[in-house]
């Protein structure tokens, strides 16, 4: 496939023939799409697709290229889902697990030649949205990604949006939570493995065995009525 085209530019008395990786290359090298939002709760500002198609589009007109997204809906595996029905029945679902797939085409005007990336993004429920929102933001996430590898751009911490990075530190939490108190204290109501549990279980046993301790001397004293072993009793 031919990739030159006939755009010309003046350099140094010399004409220069673009073809469409020039073209790309020449977008990439000046693009700056500013991080424009901001997640409060990781505290630091990102860019959205919406944001990079703004700043590229003076350089689209620029060298007579044309930028066009579409989205197209797949069906990647499944998953299976196990739950119990109302009569104590096991009930087991599967679920296939759907994927929006977005292809950016960056397209020479002036011969129709193109240069393509595509990205991926998982349509999946979230806890507060509808399944159009769902949807929404699976298609915002592959675009922008597409965008990213098509520009060259650096997107480190922009894969989390306030919403989606409450929901996993939420999970987070959860998880740290339980490993950290729940099965400890589990752990030591049932065995006396440590902790303030832990130092009762010594108290009952000097109770029972006269082990050491305050309690463990009162238990010579009952010996000493007894058998009138030792001491002023003897």
């Amino acid at each position: 496939m031919s990739t030159t085209t006939t755009t010309e530019t003046k350099k140094g008395g010399k004409t220069i023939v673009k073809n469409v990786y020039q073209k790309l290359m020449a977008i990439q090298t000046n693009l700056k799409a500013p991080k424009n939002l901001y997640n409060s709760f990781g505290e630091y500002n990102y860019r959205n697709a919406e944001g990079i198609l703004e700043a590229v589009k003076p350089y689209l007109a620029e060298q007579n290229t044309v930028l066009i997204i579409e989205d197209e809906v797949k069906i990647i595996g499944e998953e299976t889902t196990k739950g119990v029905h109302t009569d104590g029945r096991p009930i087991e679902r599967i679920i296939p697990t759907t994927y929006i797939r977005a292809t950016a085409r960056f397209i020479d005007c002036e011969t129709g030649e193109e240069v393509s990336t595509q990205a991926y993004a998982r349509e999946c429920e979230h806890k507060g949205m509808s399944a159009d929102q769902c949807t929404g933001t699976a298609s915002s996430y592959a675009r922008k990604y597409c965008l990213n590898a098509l520009f060259l751009l650096d997107d480190t911490k922009d894969s989390d949006t306030d919403e989606m990075k409450n929901i996993e530190n939420a999970s987070k939490d959860n998880v740290k939570q339980f490993n950290r108190t729940t099965k400890p204290a589990t752990q030591n109501k049932a065995t006396g493995g440590w902790g303030k549990q832990a130092q009762a279980q010594p108290q009952t046993q000097a109770k029972t065995t006269g082990g050491w301790g305050k309690q463990a001397q009162a238990q010579p004293q009952t010996q000493a009525k007894t058998t009138g072993g030792w001491g002023k009793q003897f």
